[in-house]
């Protein structure tokens, strides 16, 4: 692969240095005059690339006559939810030209990758800047979906990453961050890793709290961010001057009558453990009995033998007392 030519030029001047220049113009219905642009080539294959404000207009037709969903070159079916995560982005101005925000064309002007930010623009109604690429062989982009995409936890700067951001899926599913397509099992949100670095960010208290609710983990085997996200959304309530007893009674297990709530909590948590983590289409579960625990610790509630159990099926989810942020 090497670098062949770059600049600006008219359409005349480009369609009689590079095949691949005149093609794109007729096949994606665009001018390259005043653009950046340049080509390289690919194992015989001229590629060009062009910096461009993508219009929605421009993204309709693409979808609409370049975007096949059947035979040889069917792409997958989109994805309303992954539509979202684009659409947010753009929408909250996260979205910047990076070398992944590609919208790739191969030899015959169809669509190859892009068509959930193309349909991000379409519903957005305004453009956005986008490398668009044209003249790919359609078997190099056959490895795109066995590539690992970076996760969440890979792009925060924090300790105990991994549960700050399952947390953030939990406080996003119960808060209302998320929206209804992302909420996957109740009280967990699926979504792309940059929104939910997104969440972390409007949630400190998640990584406040992290070091203490992984210690506990430790201790009594307590599931951390089912943990972490009752805590950080206690610590929006006026209960928040309680949450230091709380964890310290969690950890350490001391000076704590039969009737505590944080006992029969840890003590269930702590004998309990591989079934309270089984199926994550279960998670409410141990996630509300969790709630509840907290819940009557707060009210000074004293709790018969057995009081701390996981809900039946059909009881709705408990919701953490005093927080104001649900749907």
């Amino acid at each position: 692969m090497g670098c062949v030519d770059m600049g600006n030029a008219t359409p005349l001047a480009l369609a009689s240095r590079a095949r691949g220049l005149a093609m794109l113009e007729v096949h994606l219905g665009i001018s390259i005059d005043d653009k950046q642009w340049w080509r390289f080539e690919f194992d015989g294959h001229e590629v060009v690339t062009v910096i461009m404000r993508v219009t929605p207009a421009m993204a309709q037709r693409w979808l609409s006559d370049r975007n096949s969903h059947s035979g040889d070159k069917a792409n997958r079916s989109i994805s309303k939810v992954k539509v979202n995560d684009w659409f947010m982005r753009m929408r909250d101005g996260r979205w910047r030209v990076s070398p992944q925000s590609i919208i790739a064309f191969d030899e015959d002007g169809d669509l190859l990758d892009g068509q959930h930010r193309l349909s991000a623009i379409h519903s957005l109604g305004k453009p956005m800047w986008f490398r668009v690429e044209y003249g790919w062989p359609r078997d190099a982009f056959s490895v795109l979906d066995s590539c690992h995409k970076r996760q969440a936890s890979q792009l925060l700067d924090c300790p105990h990453a991994s549960i700050v951001s399952a947390s953030a899926r939990i406080v996003a599913a119960v808060s209302g961050l998320a929206t209804q397509d992302q909420v996957f099992d109740k009280v967990t949100a699926r979504s792309d890793p940059d929104l939910i670095v997104n969440w972390v960010e409007q949630w400190p208290e998640l990584t406040k709290y992290v070091r203490r609710v992984r210690t506990i983990y430790d201790v009594c085997k307590m599931n951390a961010p089912i943990h972490l996200a009752i805590i950080s959304q206690a610590s929006r309530t006026e209960h928040a001057h309680m949450i230091d007893d709380w964890l310290d009674a969690m950890e350490t297990g001391a000076n704590l009558t039969r009737n505590d709530a944080r006992l029969q909590l840890r003590n269930k948590w702590a004998k309990e453990y591989r079934e309270l983590s089984g199926s994550s289409s279960n998670r409410w579960r141990p996630y509300s009995m969790s709630v509840k625990a907290w819940n009557w610790y707060i009210q000074g509630r004293a709790v018969g033998t057995g009081g701390v159990r996981l809900p039946g099926k059909d009881e709705p989810i408990a919701s953490v007392l005093g927080y104001r942020g649900y749907r």
